[in-house]
C-alpha cells in the first residue's frame, strides 16, 4: 500500500513521506495500516526497480494486504540476485583503484564528510540485502545506492548534521527497469535532514551523474599520506572474504574504529 497512518502524529502519510521522516531503517512500528491496525514495513526504498511502498507482515489476513503476501521485495531479491555476479562485483569493487573511486563518490555525495566506519557499515548493509548481486547492476551506480542504505551521522566541520539520502524514482522517464540499474537515468538522489525529514537546499543528483563525478577527485584517497584511510575502508573487503556476497541477516553488520 502507498499510504498509512503515522503512529506518532496520527496523520496519513505516503510511503515516501515515511522514508523521508524516519529514514530507511526506522519505519517499522511507526507506519500503521488504517484498515487492520497492524505495523507495516517499508518496501523498495533502495531499489530503482520498484516503487517505494508499505507492506503487511507475511500471511496478514487484512483485505488491504497484497495477495500472496510473502514480501514482494524478497521475490525481487530471489529473481534478481545472481551469486556469481555478486562475487564478480565484490571482487571488482575491492580493487584498490575502484574502492578509492567508490569511496570518493560516496564521500562527495555525503557533503565531503564520510567516516571509514560509516562507509564500511554501508558496504555491510549492502552485503545483508545482496545488493552486489543484482542482475544488470552497473558498477557506476554502486556509490549512489550505498549512500541510501542508512542515515549518516553528523560530523564535525563541513556537515555537522545527520544526513538522509533518498533514492527518488522519477515517473514517466520512459525507461524500463534494467535501464535504471544500468545507469541510464530515471532516478535521482535527494538530500534531507535526518533528524527532521525536511528536504535540504542541496540540488538533486542524477543516478549516475557524469557531471557530478567529473568534479570528484579520488586520487587523494590513494595518496600514501592517506594510507590509514585506505586500510580502514578496505576492512569491508577483508570482512567479505570470510562471509560471502549473498543476502544475509542485517544483525550481523558491525563496525570498528573509524578514520574520517
Amino acid at each position: 500500500m502507498l499510504f498509512a497512518r503515522d503512529r506518532e502524529s496520527g496523520a496519513m502519510l505516503s510511503a515516501t513521506d515515511f522514508l523521508r521522516k524516519y529514514g530507511p531503517r526506522n519505519v517499522r512500528g511507526r507506519a500503521i495500516c488504517p484498515v487492520c491496525g497492524c505495523a507495516l514495513h517499508l518496501h523498495g526504498a533502495h531499489s530503482t526497480k520498484v516503487q517505494t511502498s508499505l507492506h503487511h507482515p507475511d500471511g496478514a489476513a487484512c483485505p488491504a494486504a497484497s495477495v500472496g503476501a510473502r514480501s514482494a521485495w524478497m521475490k525481487v531479491l530471489a529473481t534478481r540476485h545472481d551469486p556469481a555476479a555478486a562475487r564478480r562485483m565484490r571482487a571488482w569493487a575491492c580493487r584498490k583503484e575502484n574502492l578509492a573511486r567508490i569511496y570518493a563518490v560516496c564521500h562527495a555525495l555525503c557533503g565531503r564528510r564520510l567516516s571509514s566506519d560509516t562507509f564500511v557499515r554501508l558496504c555491510r548493509l549492502a552485503d545483508a540485502i545482496g545488493l552486489w548481486g543484482y542482475r544488470g547492476l552497473d558498477p557506476g551506480v554502486l556509490p549512489y545506492l550505498l549512500v541510501t542504505l542508512d542515515d549518516l551521522p553528523a560530523m564535525e566541520g563541513r556537515r555537522n548534521f545527520p544526513l538522509r539520502i533518498v533514492l527518488h524514482k522519477r515517473r514517466g522517464a520512459g525507461l524500463d527497469d534494467d535501464d535504471l540499474l544500468r545507469g541510464r537515468g530515471g532516478a535521482e538522489l535527494r538530500f534531507l535532514f535526518a533528524d527532521t525529514g525536511k528536504e535540504m537546499s542541496w540540488a538533486p543528483v542524477a543516478v549516475p551523474d557524469a557531471g557530478f563525478e567529473a568534479r570528484v577527485d579520488h586520487a587523494w584517497v590513494l595518496d600514501p599520506r592517506h594510507r590509514p584511510l585506505l586500510d580502514a575502508i578496505g576492512r569491508c573487503c577483508r570482512h567479505q572474504a570470510h562471509h560471502g556476497s549473498g543476502p544475509r541477516s542485517a544483525s550481523s553488520v558491525g563496525v570498528r574504529k573509524s578514520v574520517p
